[in-house]
């Protein structure tokens, strides 16, 4: 039985880079999975370049640099990637070490989709998520700057020279939860369970609170309020509904 707090622990950290800004439909042309120490150092680092088997816009490549030359001739094919992060992803769950994912409500649902898409069976357990973005919107509110990974990580000291690398953001996300966890020691007296249940209930108040501040101003916004994935979403999308 785990009696230490999750801070205790090591973590993992998952990042990707994808053709399109749809989690439900875009496929992913690079991604990376960190294993990190409590003490920030990294205990594995594990990052690929995907051939998605469809075009990439020439939009998304300008994001992140990855064309169709760089995946034709550098990239994996998705199965044994899927199938290998379906097995770290069970590791991670055994060990009771959480997955962070900045931005969950982006990459965990592109992560389920293409599962489903390419046949790959789901861990049992899957670990517990834990979102930078979601906390620090809740714990530090009043910070000026924007919620970008960039900006955020600035705040806690880390530059992020080579943004929209999957392999890079994960190192600048692991920087921001340390940062976090030093700033509000109180993060480590929650339970994961504890965690899950109040990042659900901060993403839904912040995402209700945007909707009606932008619907007062006349530009109104369509947000799930559900994390760290919306099952009515997948449904929609793959005709299967998964159980948040």
């Amino acid at each position: 039985m785990l009696t230490r707090s999750w801070t205790e622990r090591p973590f993992a950290v998952l990042d990707t880079e994808t053709t399109d800004v749809n989690p439900y439909t875009a496929h992913i042309v690079q991604l990376a999975l960190v294993l990190v120490a409590p003490d920030g150092g990294i205990l594995e680092a594990h990052n690929a370049i995907i051939n998605p088997g469809v075009p990439i816009p020439q939009t998304a490549s300008a994001v992140h640099g990855i064309d169709d030359a760089a995946v034709k001739e550098h990239g994996a094919h998705p199965l044994p990637v899927l199938k290998n992060l379906s097995m770290m992803l069970s590791g991670l769950a055994h060990m009771g070490w959480p997955l962070v994912i900045y931005t969950a409500v982006f990459d965990w649902p592109l992560i389920l989709s293409h599962f489903h898409r390419h046949g790959v069976a789901m861990p049992r357990r899957t670990p517990h998520i834990i979102d930078p973005l979601v906390i620090d919107r809740k714990l530090n509110p009043f910070r000026p700057g924007l919620r970008r990974l960039s900006h955020v990580a600035a705040a806690f000291g880390y530059q992020l020279t080579n943004a929209h690398d999957a392999l890079e953001d994960c190192l600048a996300t692991a920087a921001v939860l340390r940062g976090l966890i030093r700033q509000h020691p109180r993060l480590g007296r929650y339970s994961l369970d504890q965690l899950d249940r109040l990042q659900a209930l901060w993403h839904r108040r912040w995402a209700e609170e945007l909707m009606e501040f932008r619907r007062k101003i006349g530009r109104p916004v369509s947000i799930s309020p559900r994390w760290p994935y919306d099952p009515d979403k997948f449904e929609a999308h793959h005709g299967v509904r998964l159980e948040a």
